[in-house]
């Protein structure tokens, strides 16, 4: 699963990496926001998120899990499933994102500190979500899909981010593509995504949210 992680590349960075078509002029510094490196990214925080517009991309900072029934709090979605549950079959189909990340931090089972998993090479990489509109007066608000684990961090977790090679991000978030099949075959294989990992130092158990 995906319940914290990390990002300290900043959006105009994100931009070249992701060789994305982002506005031009004033409207993209206004993409930067007030962008801060955070390598404690949690739940219920907002993030930036990736969206599609008429000219290009768009950034953008929902907040971190969808509100489900009264209580539920949800961060997660299954990329195999997500399509046919009513609380993501809309943003699968009209909500898609990029929630870009430099890692993600999993704990091990029994106890113990955090691992942190990145890509091999040190890019960050594209994380699949979706957005959707939140209540009256709050933000938008965002989940992040999942997939079955790499192999390399099966013992650690059986459950991964969806990853997204830098030339699907393009069509992952295209409204014109609906195939639940088509999509799901974006994310790159677990085989084929070179990870790296090492032991993270412990991170404390509460945190003050930010934003909304």
């Amino acid at each position: 699963m995906c319940g914290r992680f990390v990002l300290t590349t900043d959006p105009r960075t994100l931009a070249r990496v992701f060789r994305l078509n982002t506005p031009s002029g004033e409207q993209a510094q206004d993409t930067a926001f007030d962008f801060a490196p955070d390598e404690d990214i949690r739940p219920g925080e907002r993030v930036l998120t990736l969206r599609r517009e008429a000219k290009g991309s768009r950034w953008e900072r929902p907040r971190w899990g969808f509100t489900v029934g009264d209580r539920r709090f949800v961060i997660n979605a299954r990329l195999e499933t997500a399509q046919e549950k009513a609380a993501f079959r809309q943003a699968f189909a009209e909500g898609r994102c990029v929630v870009p990340a430099d890692g993600w931090y999993e704990w091990p089972v029994k106890g113990g500190p955090p691992t942190l998993l990145a890509g091999a090479d040190g890019r960050p990489l594209a994380l699949a979500g979706l957005v959707r509109e939140g209540a009256p007066g709050a933000p938008s608000e965002v989940v992040i899909l999942t997939t079955a684990s790499h192999p390399a961090i099966a013992a650690i977790h059986d459950r991964m981010p969806a990853i997204l090679p830098v030339d699907s991000i393009d069509a992952w978030l295209d409204p014109r593509v609906r195939s639940p099949k088509s999509l799901r075959h974006l994310v790159v294989t677990t085989e084929e995504l070179p990870l790296a990992t090492r032991a993270a130092a412990p991170l404390p158990a509460r945190k003050a949210l930010r934003g909304d």
